[in-house]
């Protein structure tokens, strides 16, 4: 269900708190409004995407994950759908202003996406590697 209109926000400094319960979604794919990036504060969540009308779940993100920040910093349309999958999911939202603001006064939050980014290249890079040796053999 996508309950955009039922989130509580709560404002803090430059940033928002988001409260979602449990199957509430946050991010739908396709979504064309790529103005924010996420950090999750509390709870779990469960990313999927739609691929020829088949629902895969990708990951689940956690207490310190960060997502939306693709979408944000390219302004492209999301990548994914993302729901809470626990009872109570705390996150905060930035904006690219907000994040700027952060990522100088916050080296942490730099390093993790830096780590996200390449922990993501060499995924792509292995299962590139995956599909060149598969097309060799067929």
């Amino acid at each position: 269900m996508y309950l955009l209109s039922l989130f509580l926000f709560v404002y803090k400094g430059g940033s928002v708190e988001i409260k979602l319960k449990k199957n509430e979604v946050i991010l739908k794919q396709g979504d064309k409004d790529s103005k924010y990036m996420y950090i999750v504060i509390d709870g779990e969540l469960m990313v999927t995407k739609n691929v020829e009308g088949s629902e895969i779940i990708c990951e689940k993100l956690k207490k310190g994950d960060i997502f939306g920040e693709v979408s944000m910093i390219l302004n492209k349309e999301r990548a994914a759908t993302i729901k809470a999958s626990s009872d109570s999911v705390i996150l905060k939202s930035m904006d690219k202003n907000d994040f700027l603001s952060e990522i100088k006064r916050n080296t942490d939050l730099a390093w993790r996406l830096l780590t996200k980014f390449a922990e993501q290249t060499e995924k792509f890079d292995n299962l590139r590697s995956q599909f060149m040796n598969m097309s060799k053999i067929l």
